[in-house]
């Protein structure tokens, strides 16, 4: 194994690791606060709690990858899904079964079913937990945990870590459940578990055998604990007899014929990214908010993202209560504060602005926008502080369009914010797409009725207020929409300033593209129209700069900063220098320490490659944004060269 191999696997391991403990930790102590106890900490049944929990963090470590199917196994073509699903069943059910009349025959299982209406509902319920428990070890172990040691190992090495790591996971899961004595022959079984799941993954190419057999074997040993008249005096999962079965179930796959790993289709990966449902920036805005949302919509949401769209309004729902006192405090603790006048980073999306900000947000003296006030406004101050750490286990690593890291306290943009307490927003366009011309409005300041203009307002000032509040420190925001409405923060905040970052126009537009196929599918409820897509931004980005532009006519010179990305790129300590000198703001030697250390933890962070525009959409752009390309003293080189675009 390389040391890069090594250093990936540790990571993700690690990640996965820390972060379900952590979140299985606290969910314990909320319960046990509650007056509940799920077991997790003490045993006693908080396994599935563990399982679940190690699943959306599996999940959320895996992230958003161009191909996360094939690697977790979850990719099998259509018509081979049923065939290997039953057959994986059927040999799970028949090998738990040779265990079972073993067991019998030696008076390990006594007594005779009784059939009743109770009994259906408790065999309806095994059953139930059996598709869930058992669908959830195998995605973990022959899928999640075997695609991330097969980067660095062989088949045999994969299997062979499995069935030593899969032991030590599921001991873990339940400390107090297991007797002493009983420990090590559960080991044995639990390493025999992973080694089959571990064989089957390899020989199929995917986990949907895998996932038969230990849906197969719970159906069977739970529907046997469940019926009733019938006792069960052993541990089976400690009982030398199971080794037997398990024995069946391993030599029989392993004169299997291999097979290759299975491709994942286009179609299998939007799904995968469509159906993920804690991926959505909306989680925490209140359900009142997404109920007015859902009437002005009036039109219906794809089949493939209900599983989203039902978790989102149930967090919503629940949101909604908890940040409920908040929400009622909060105008009496901001009737007599004003917050001071706020620094904007603003340019088109995909120009740098994230860059930026992570570098102004180091400076103390700003009070920056960040994950966890831009996704809860309405209840960071308090509720967020439990339950946004609690979602921060299960988000992505990275950001989906570029590898940035992303988590509950990195700086974010203060669009999602407005977004997320009122409708006056063109984020509300990306969510839904079939609505996007009725959002893009709220772009420039002419979108807006004067009633609007007013909401925005009042918004923007408690969104900066509650920033502030607590700390006295001048807000730092940055949001690419504002580029465009620059003249409505200065009649709410006068003395505002702004950093405006600029970037090649060819390269904001490829970048523009991937994210719009990289990350909006990860936020939207509707399908997009790529094509519509393109048009609108060429058409928005245009509009936004030319206005920027305009109402930087009418401002001070300390009151705005013009950067280009390549400069801040080449030279971001001295770009930094620049902006304070131009705004106003005292530069430290502390400041340029703190950028040098950031930019230097930055290492070897490797940028987007982006295809070269073909040349009829080459004539499109510049006649759309070339007059940028002009003010910008930009060459027309992009389109020609044959070269691929970077970003960070």
């Amino acid at each position: 194994m390389s040391a890069d191999a090594r250093r990936r696997v540790l990571g993700a391991l690690w990640a996965w690791a820390w972060r379900t403990g952590v979140a299985c930790g606290t969910i314990e102590l909320l319960s046990r606060a509650l007056g509940s106890e799920n077991g997790i900490l003490s045993g006693g049944g908080g396994q599935s709690v563990v399982i679940v929990m190690a699943v959306l963090v599996a999940v959320a470590v895996m992230g958003t990858a161009d191909a996360p199917l094939r690697a977790s196994g979850l990719a099998v073509e259509r018509r081979k899904l049923l065939p290997r699903l039953a057959g994986g069943l059927l040999l799970g059910i028949a090998s738990a079964g040779v265990v079972l009349a073993v067991l019998a025959s030696r008076g390990a299982i006594t007594g005779r079913p009784r059939i009743d209406l109770r009994v259906v509902e408790d065999l309806l319920g095994a059953v139930g937990g059996a598709l869930l428990i058992g669908g959830a070890v195998a995605f973990l172990i022959s899928g999640w945990l075997y695609g991330v040691l097969a980067e660095a190992m062989r088949a045999r090495g994969t299997i062979i870590a499995t069935a030593v790591i899969g032991p030590v996971l599921f001991l873990l899961s339940a400390p107090g459940e297991i007797a002493p004595d009983a420990a090590w022959r559960r080991g044995i079984t639990f390493a025999l578990v992973c080694a089959v799941l571990g064989v089957l993954r390899a020989k199929s190419g995917s986990i949907v055998v895998s996932g038969g057999v230990a849906v197969g074997w719970l159906i069977a040993l739970r529907l046997t604990r469940k019926v009733s008249g019938v006792e069960m005096d052993v541990d089976v999962l400690a009982h030398p007899v199971i080794w037997i079965g398990l024995g069946i179930i391993l030599l029989f796959a392993l004169v299997l014929p291999g097979r290759a790993e299975q491709p994942e289709s286009s179609r299998e990966v939007e799904w995968f990214r469509k159906s993920q449902p804690l991926s959505h920036l909306g989680l925490f805005a209140p359900i009142d908010v997404w109920l007015r949302i859902m009437f002005r919509a009036k039109t219906h949401v794809g089949a493939a993202y209900w599983p989203r769209m039902i978790g989102t309004l149930a967090i919503a729902l629940i949101n909604g209560v908890l940040t409920l006192p908040e929400r009622l405090a909060t105008p009496l603790l901001l009737r007599n504060w004003r917050p001071s006048d706020p620094v904007v980073i603003v340019g088109v999306h995909r120009s740098g602005t994230t860059h930026l900000q992570n570098l102004l947000a180091l400076d103390p003296r700003f009070a920056c926008s960040r994950t966890r006030h831009v996704l809860d406004p309405f209840g960071f101050w308090l509720s967020g502080r439990i339950v946004g750490p609690l979602l921060n286990l299960v988000l992505p690593l990275q950001r989906p369009m570029d590898a940035v890291r992303f988590s509950w306290n990195t700086p974010n943009e203060d669009e999602y914010a407005i977004a997320n307490s009122e409708h006056v927003s063109p984020d509300w366009g990306v969510r839904f797409p079939k609505e996007a011309e009725r959002y893009k409005a709220y772009v420039l300041p002419e979108g807006f009725s004067e009633a609007e203009r007013e909401r925005w307002k009042r918004r923007f000032s408690w969104f900066l207020g509650k920033l502030t509040r607590f700390n006295g420190r001048v807000p730092l925001v940055k949001n690419p929409y504002h580029t465009g409405r620059a003249s409505m923060i200065l009649e709410a905040f006068p003395g505002a300033r702004f950093v405006h970052i600029h970037r090649d126009p060819y390269d904001v537009y490829r970048s523009n593209l991937h994210l719009a196929n990289t990350a909006h599918v990860l936020f939207q409820f509707q399908d997009d129209d790529p094509e519509q897509f393109a048009e609108r931004f060429l058409a928005m980005y245009a509009s936004m700069e030319d206005r920027f532009y305009s109402d930087a006519a009418s401002m001070s010179d300390h009151q705005w900063a013009d950067v280009a990305y390549e400069d801040l790129d080449a030279d971001p300590v001295a770009t930094l220098r620049a902006i304070y000198e131009r705004l106003q703001f005292e530069w430290r030697d502390e400041d340029e320490q703190r950028a040098s250390a950031y930019i230097s933890s930055l290492g070897t962070y490797r940028k987007n490659r982006h295809r070269v525009v073909e040349p009829a959409l080459a004539e499109r752009i510049e006649k759309a944004i070339g007059h940028l390309r002009v003010l910008w003293n930009r060459p027309l080189s992009a389109p020609a060269s044959g070269r691929s675009s970077s970003e960070r």
